[in-house]
């Protein structure tokens, strides 16, 4: 049975093969520009977070929360261990950082910069390619060995015009340092505040902070950073977070938390807010092309089986029931349907590249998005195909024909 009307289906659509083709072509036209709206939309989206804030933009930054009246001191190693086990493989890497200002000294030279001490996943945030030299190894990042990296602009202050920087020592609150890399001009927003600065392991930070400075715990840290592996991931992950972080410090949640977890992602869900307004108006544009083509082929679809009454009195009068008739109307919409979304999706994909290789403009496709708006224009056929079909299969033959 089900072969029979499929064969049905498929002789109507041959009768018209000019039609059943524009039909096609009408609805992949409008699934092709959502579908591409959206893949554009996504590059774009992925390209502003990495040039503008990195890996800042899927992070959870803890620090201590300074306008808790009970607060319960910065965060320490035992925290991170919490975090760690809480949120587990939403987290693709952790870094603890200590900051304070200090006095840099090279020759003559002398300088105030920040001077971070950093231990863990430091690059997500570093984010900045080596100019000279090397980074730490595994040993002098996790022991207290006397080596820096600076900053492109620290090196060039403290520099000047020599040549040979790679192994001089450096003089950070008058303790000698030995510089072992040095960075180069940071392209990305949130790297900016190591251009002039100085890198330390996080151990050996603390022999180089003034006297009279505030002093942290071996295990304590001014800022952790959790960068997790996908930003729609950032909000589970603080209400995560912030559970048990309470849980350890004693924090009910009817007080402040002892922690806050975004002051230095503010700027990036400011960029991200920005880029939503502008987003919606690309996909406002995107949704009125997908209507503007399903208007188009649902009437394509209503003046088709209008203009088959003739057609279908005389199935009819041969014996073929109301449902029979139905059901071939809906399964010829069908096939046009699918037909146009796989029109749709080739044409997305393929322009996809073109724009992304030929112009250099991001592409990202979502799977999800190119079949929901086949799935839509499939559905907005099978709805204008079948109401006039089951009108035209209720006429009587005879009154079917004359008309």
């Amino acid at each position: 049975m089900l072969a029979n009307l499929v064969s049905l289906a498929l002789l109507a659509l041959r009768a018209r093969p000019l039609r059943a083709l524009l039909m096609a072509l009408t609805l992949g036209a409008g699934t092709a520009a959502v579908s591409l709206a959206a893949a554009v939309l996504t590059g774009y989206s992925e390209q502003i977070e990495r040039l503008a804030f990195g890996a800042y933009a899927r992070s959870l930054v803890v620090t201590e929360n300074w306008a808790s009246p009970q607060r319960s001191g910065p965060p320490t190693t035992a925290d991170i261990t919490r975090i760690r086990e809480t949120l587990g493989a939403r987290i693709e890497g952790v870094a603890a950082w200590r900051m304070t200002m200090s006095d840099v000294r090279y020759g003559a030279e002398a300088r105030e910069m920040f001077l971070y001490g950093v231990s863990g996943d430091y690059r997500f945030e570093l984010d900045t390619p080596m100019a000279e030299g090397r980074l730490f190894t595994a040993e002098e990042l996790e022991g207290a060995s006397r080596v820096c990296l600076l900053g492109a602009a620290a090196a060039r202050d403290l520099y000047r015009a020599e040549r040979t920087r790679i192994g001089r020592q450096v003089r950070v609150n008058g303790i000698g340092c030995e510089v072992i890399g040095i960075f180069e001009t940071p392209q990305v927003r949130t790297a900016d505040r190591y251009d002039e600065a100085v890198i330390v392991p996080f151990l050996a930070s603390m022999r180089y902070y003034e006297a009279g400075a505030t002093r942290l715990a071996p295990n304590e840290a001014d800022q952790v950073t959790v960068v997790l592996r996908d930003r729609r991931m950032l909000r589970p992950s603080v209400s995560d977070a912030d559970r048990v972080l309470r849980r350890a410090r004693g924090s009910p949640i009817s007080q402040p938390p002892p922690f806050r977890f975004s002051d230095a992602s503010a700027p990036a869900q400011a960029v991200q807010r920005q880029r939503a307004s502008a987003g919606a108006l690309l996909v406002v544009v995107a949704v009125i092309s997908l209507l503007a083509a399903l208007i188009g082929y649902a009437s394509s679809t209503l003046s088709n089986v209008e203009m088959r009454r003739r057609d279908i009195a005389l199935q009819m009068s041969s014996g073929a029931g109301g449902l029979d008739i139905l059901a071939q109307i809906i399964l010829e919409s069908l096939i046009l349907g699918l037909a146009g979304a796989a029109f749709g999706a080739a044409v997305s994909f393929g322009a996809g590249q073109i724009l992304e290789h030929g112009f250099g403009i991001p592409v990202i496709h979502d799977t999800r998005v190119v079949v929901l708006t086949g799935i839509v224009g499939i559905a907005a056929g099978l709805v204008a195909g079948a109401l006039p079909a089951w009108k035209a299969s209720r006429l009587p033959p005879a009154l079917a024909v004359r008309q």
